[in-house]
């Protein structure tokens, strides 16, 4: 900006603007003592959270307005102040020094650029002036018309830039019944995922969130299964809205939509658990047509409820298949029979999918497991290697057949316990909470 400009934008600023956060009037410059004030508030203007330029503008009485002016030799040159800064506050804060004549009178100023974005600018050694002292590591911003010390949201601010981000607080989605209030009775408990989300709005606007899915991808990254935001923090169904104010920042539920389908394609088993991790995809949209994403790796999902009668329905009806013909199979293994064995495979009530090395050692629980097993370690005291070739290539889970080889598996699956879960949930909420906890 050139000289001219400069002054158009002076004038402007003492004619018609109040101290604020990117104004402050002063009678005279800063010199002598008065440096240690001139330190506070350049670091505090430089952090303060404007998107415009800010003037430290000598010559007018702050409380009145009156213009005076100064005396043109009693403002430093600008290499002195800036030595200053240098010295004293880190990372480096640029800053621009004049002077203009405005009604037959001299005004200073000090401008500190909107291009100084490497915030936080912070005191990086002790500074004293008769009884006056800067501590180490202050760290100063202005709000309104005066400078105060930083607080956590503000440096959380800082460090998002801004933004509405939401993350996702734990590692588990859990599918349950839910009760919905404002629902019929007829209707009034719904089957939804949910997992906790952490949403911080640092942004200058409230942000209303009308639009989300929650992407469910396998360890390559393909996608399995889309879920339907359905609410956060409460259920709002398909018409979502959800309000987050200026500076909000809360671990809320997100509820997805989830049927009886989503858990034959997850794989999970007739007890509500995927042996599987799975990697979440959150997209979330704003009424101005922002975009909002978060992803988590190695995500656990447990399901309870009438939600799994589709997957418990296939389990019984390929228990009771395998149990009826499990001796014709060992039959025909023995005799090394490949036409019976495939035909007995081919049932629509055989699906290997729910078949899991980690269900071996619970012969009770899981009992197709056991009859598949079974069958496996005869193939393999055979040496059967066509036998067990068509056991992989039907889709039997390749580390049931190095179990019956004599391979040590670890365990994959997660913990059962629903109370485990709610206490981890518990126990990481209050650990968030106590760590926002500061002085103002």
């Amino acid at each position: 900006m050139n000289l001219c400009d400069e002054r158009t934008v002076i004038v402007d600023l003492i004619e018609n603007y109040e101290e604020g956060d990117y104004l402050d009037f002063k009678r005279e410059p800063y010199a002598g003592d008065s440096l240690i004030d001139f330190l506070k508030d350049v670091v505090a203007f430089a952090n303060a959270d404007c998107t415009r330029d800010r003037y430290i503008i000598f010559g007018v009485e702050d409380k009145t307005k009156k213009k005076i002016g100064i005396n043109p030799n009693a403002l430093l040159d600008s290499a002195s102040y800036q030595k200053l800064l240098s010295e004293k506050v880190e990372p480096e804060i640029a800053i621009e020094i004049g002077s203009i004549e405005y009604q037959e009178l001299i005004f200073g100023f000090i401008k500190i650029p909107a291009s100084n974005k490497d915030r936080p600018y912070i005191f990086k050694e002790e500074y004293q002036k008769k009884g006056k002292k800067i501590d180490k590591g202050l760290l100063l911003i202005r709000r309104g018309s005066y400078n105060t010390t930083m607080n956590r949201s503000d440096l959380d601010k800082i460090y998002s830039g801004g933004k509405f981000e939401v993350s996702f607080y734990g590692g588990l989605l859990f599918v349950a019944p839910i009760q919905i209030e404002n629902q019929s009775k007829i209707d009034n408990e719904l089957t939804l995922g949910q997992i906790h989300v952490l949403v911080r709005n640092f942004t200058e606007r409230p942000v209303t969130i009308d639009w989300g899915i929650l992407e469910i991808l396998d360890s390559q990254g393909n996608l399995i299964c889309d879920n339907r935001v359905m609410g956060i923090g409460s259920y709002q169904g398909a018409d979502l809205c959800a309000y987050f104010n200026l500076n909000d920042e809360k671990i809320l539920p997100l509820l997805t939509d989830f049927n009886s389908t989503h858990c034959i394609i997850l794989n999970l088993d007739d007890d509500g658990t995927a042996d599987d991790n799975y990697t979440l995809k959150l997209t979330l949209k704003d009424l101005s047509g922002n975009t909002h994403t978060a992803m988590l790796e190695n995500c656990f999902i447990k399901a309870r409820g009438p939600v799994l009668h589709k997957i418990q329905r296939k389990y019984i009806n390929m228990r009771s298949y395998l149990k009826v013909n499990f001796k014709a199979l060992l039959k025909a293994i023995n005799h090394k029979d490949y036409m019976v064995i495939e035909k007995i495979m081919q049932s629509s009530d055989v699906d290997f999918k729910l078949v899991k090395a980690d269900h071996i050692a619970n012969k009770e629980a899981f009992p197709e497991t056991h009859y598949i097993y079974e069958l496996v370690k005869l193939a393999v005291e055979k040496n059967d290697e066509k036998l067990l070739n068509y056991f992989k290539k039907i889709g039997l889970d390749e580390r049931i057949i190095q179990k019956a080889q004599g391979v040590v598996l670890d365990n994959k699956l997660p913990n059962k316990d629903f109370k485990y879960w709610d206490d981890i949930l518990k126990k990481e909420y209050e650990e968030f909470i106590e760590s926002r906890r500061f002085d103002e």
